[in-house]
């Protein structure tokens, strides 16, 4: 059985391989999709099996523009009655423009036979925008601006994850609602289609001390528009890691992340992009920096063993 799931596995990932690729102006939210994977699948609330709090700070360092920064609290307990619970505050900087993001996720876990599980995810999400204005724009760009601070955005995502001790695969659409984003050129606020996620990863046993998890992690937007990321990720001990993803003709990033006790883990991570993110314009770019601290008790976590990751 297990044999068979991981040949459907490989099979998925290389059929996506086969996608167009597609590279918008950065979104944070899905390039750390591992730190935040109940704001991109709901499902996965609580999959840990325990209450855990995480912590993540991320800046982006780009030459002649201002940083983008990212951070993030998030909060999420395990299934009781089966019902799991998370909560999250998100803030990314770039520029004069600021977006806060505030979700509230829930996951209805139905047990299957075999001890494996289907959950089902609902997030409702608020997205507050405030784009503060240089006070050398033109009349017409500070009228655009003015319409653009503290606008609140209202939206709903759901999904589904079937997981067992070494496996899971799931499927989201985090927002139903078409998102606001403006167009400087038509000084127009214009609506944008969401997409859909998909991810899954396997967790092979190589000894008493050391596993190793292939994961693959795509979002469909559009026709002709798709991100690829394949990500590698080992384990020694349950106490020190190493993963690599790479988005495919995009960008890479690479994790260490410690077990230093056994309520905390700390993740440093750096990351780069292969590819320009803004047409026409070369854009040189340092690097992506981050740090995480995450707070569980590893000691009562549940036996699902690609979390450990």
């Amino acid at each position: 059985m297990r044999d068979t799931i991981a040949i459907i596995a490989l099979f998925l990932v290389f059929t996506l391989v086969n996608a167009q690729q597609y590279n918008e102006a950065e979104n944070i939210e899905f390039s750390q999709y591992m730190y935040n994977s109940f704001t991109v699948n709901p499902a996965m609330t609580g999959i840990e099996g325990t209450p855990n709090f995480t912590i993540n700070y991320r800046t982006e360092l780009i030459r002649d523009f201002n940083h983008y920064t990212r951070e993030a609290a998030l909060v999420s307990f395990p299934a009781k009655k089966k019902l799991a619970f998370g909560f999250s505050i998100i803030n990314d900087e770039f520029d004069n423009i600021q977006y806060t993001y505030f979700d509230l996720a829930s996951a209805y876990v139905l047990k299957l036979a075999n001890d494996s599980d289907v959950s089902f995810g609902l997030k409702l999400r608020g997205n507050l925008l405030d784009h503060r204005f240089p006070e050398t724009a033109s009349r017409p760009l500070q009228d655009f601006y003015n319409g653009l601070v503290n606008r609140f955005v209202f939206n709903i995502g759901a999904g589904v994850v079937y997981s067992n001790d070494w496996f899971f695969a799931g499927a989201s659409i985090p927002s139903f609602l078409n998102t606001l984003h403006y167009d400087i050129g038509e000084l127009q606020v214009d609506t944008r289609k969401l997409p859909i996620v998909f991810h899954s990863g396997y967790v092979f046993l190589l000894g008493n001390d050391f596993s190793v998890m292939p994961t693959f992690f795509t979002r469909f937007q559009d026709k002709e528009q798709a991100d690829i990321d394949l990500g590698l990720n080992f384990l020694m001990k349950d106490k020190f890691g190493v993963s690599g993803v790479y988005r495919l003709g995009d960008s890479y990033s690479i994790f260490t992340n410690f077990q230093v006790f056994d309520s905390l883990l700390v993740s440093f991570g750096y990351g780069n992009q292969t590819s320009l993110r803004t047409e026409g314009l070369a854009i040189s770019n340092d690097g992506i920096f981050q740090i995480t601290l995450r707070y569980e008790n590893v000691l009562k976590r549940g036996s699902k063993l690609f979390t450990r990751f």
